[in-house]
């Protein structure tokens, strides 16, 4: 399945990067001269990109996205069998097989389609993206796989990233649910960042690796070492009038103190690596096993007294 050639371009965007990859959003599309080569992710959430999204999983072979109806009709008369969909003003035009409603699309039967889709902002949107080195048609749908396939383009070919959202009138004024989409999609490049730099250290080195995850597997076992006897002696020790308000407030506390630890591994984890992570929290867990064995040391005969 293929969907047409496209490109894209920026213009006036707002840039952040991930993972050294700049990454500029532009809330309607800018010129096309100024994306090209560049990796083009388009947003029309309603609705041109959802179509597309709805007609490629259904098994349609191929989407050509254009701005305007006469050269979309003259499309159409150069590829055999090709359905003609979108809308002009919310509606089908006369000229049009179907309209542009995924809700239509998904109950029929479009496997093997080739279509050339007209609309009043998405389409125009996607042929602006027309010198793009790798541009994707992305919505709710599937924005998960447009923002992994975008990420490893970019990666591998070493150049940025445009979100163009399609917007309304003719691509003039913002929208709100592409500007939505647009914040889902930098958080799913961010996703896909994480899983990429985790596959990657789990793979590639592949003797160092499984060895980290081993080890700070049975040293998280010590959880079990330090909590279970602990919380014997407290039960065993605190007066029943206090057990309440003692347990309350060592939940409250472990919690605050969880956190911290979660701030801190995961700082270690974007710094250095998950497999460090780990091994510093499971450091962390065997310390305190060891230290709890130390302080009681001295209690054990008189914890085996007051069990019996």
């Amino acid at each position: 399945m293929a969907l047409g050639r496209l490109h894209a371009a920026n213009g006036g965007g707002k840039v952040i990067a991930v993972q050294g990859i700049p990454v500029e959003v532009h809330f309607t599309p800018p010129p096309a001269e100024l994306l090209d080569g560049a990796a083009v992710m388009v947003i029309d959430v309603l609705r041109a990109t959802t179509v597309q999204a709805t007609l490629l999983d259904g098994g349609a072979e191929a989407m050509y996205p254009v701005a305007d109806w006469g050269a979309a009709e003259s499309l159409r008369r150069e590829l055999p069998g090709a359905k003609l969909i979108g809308e002009r003003g919310a509606l089908p035009p006369p000229e049009a097989d179907f309209g542009n409603s995924p809700t239509e699309f998904a109950a029929m039967d479009v496997r093997g389609w080739t279509v050339v889709h007209v609309t009043s902002n998405g389409t125009g949107a996607l042929e602006r993206a027309a010198g793009a080195s790798f541009a994707v048609s992305a919505c709710l749908r599937n924005l998960k796989a447009a923002a992994e396939a975008i990420f490893a383009h970019a990666q591998a070919a070493g150049g940025g990233i445009a979100i163009v959202c399609a917007g309304d009138n003719g691509g003039t004024t913002p929208s709100l649910e592409d500007g939505f989409a647009a914040g889902r999609a930098l958080v799913a490049l961010e996703l896909a960042r994480i899983g990429q730099r985790f596959v990657s250290e789990f793979v590639s080195d592949w003797v160092t690796g499984p060895a980290v995850y081993a080890g700070a597997f049975f040293l998280g076992l010590a959880y079990g070492v330090v909590n279970a006897p602990a919380q014997t002696l407290l039960h065993r020790r605190a007066p029943a009038e206090m057990r309440g308000r003692l347990f309350t407030a060592q939940f409250m506390i472990a919690n605050a103190i969880s956190m911290l630890a979660l701030v801190v591994v995961a700082g270690v984890n974007d710094s250095f690596g998950v497999q460090y992570g780990l091994v510093l929290l499971a450091a962390i867990i065997a310390g305190l096993t060891f230290a709890s064995l130390w302080l009681g040391r001295g209690e054990e005969s008189g914890t085996e007294a007051g069990l019996r």
